[in-house]
């Protein structure tokens, strides 16, 4: 839901982040591409985008206790502006009751692919090999379908790019756990991936927008 409603909202409060209509012909859209979920571009080329962003959810009451989802995508393919979104959230009352959202993750792709692989590679500890198949001659912005996945050599546990294992999260998971599910609440039902994304992109946008154009080349 946030992967799709991502790419609405932010158009929908330009007011937001371009106030001062710097970026008039640029507007947020989901590319065909398989990375990232969305980007802020101004045409079709890999040039006129300014950030890519990857969007994943985190239900914080999951049994896992810690994001589950995985990101393989290969260094070659996140340039320097690209960014990963990470969004927690939880219901009222655990189990029930009304959606509620919380301080959002942010940080770059490609310092998570490096991280992600040096992790496997030198960190974990494992009697499996430690290889990793990167694909050959990626670039940013890649075409659909195009491989851009790095593949770990041996991988029982189905674990290769489960970021959570590297510990990358361990502060911010603390905090987001730890913390009180006082968030303001959104419409449950139909409304909530709307609703909840509309306040979240404001908030983020306002906060990162300057870091976003900051890195673009």
């Amino acid at each position: 839901m946030v992967e799709i409603e991502a790419v609405k909202c932010p158009n929908e409060v330009r007011g937001v982040w371009d106030g001062r209509k710097k970026y008039g012909d640029y507007t947020f859209r989901r590319p065909p591409e398989r990375y990232p979920d969305m980007v802020l571009a101004c045409g079709k080329r890999r040039e006129d985008i300014v950030p890519g962003i990857e969007a994943k959810s985190w239900h914080i009451m999951a049994k896992e206790c810690e994001p589950s989802f995985r990101f393989k995508t290969t260094v070659g393919a996140c340039p320097p502006q690209d960014f990963l979104l990470v969004v927690p959230w939880s219901l009222s009352n655990v189990l029930s009751g009304r959606p509620v959202v919380f301080d959002p993750y942010l940080t770059g792709t490609r310092m998570v692919a490096l991280m992600r692989n040096k992790w496997w590679a030198e960190t974990r500890k494992s009697n499996d090999s430690a290889g990793i198949y990167v694909p050959d001659r990626v670039e940013p912005y890649p075409r659909a379908r195009e491989n851009i996945a790095d593949e770990a050599a041996s991988d029982t546990g189905e674990n290769f790019g489960r970021l959570a294992r590297t510990g990358m999260f361990d502060e911010y998971k603390g905090g987001s756990t730890a913390r009180k599910l006082r968030a303001s609440p959104c419409r449950a039902g139909s409304s909530f991936s709307r609703s909840c994304s509309m306040r979240i992109l404001n908030d983020f946008l306002i906060n990162n927008f300057k870091t976003f154009t900051s890195v673009a080349p």
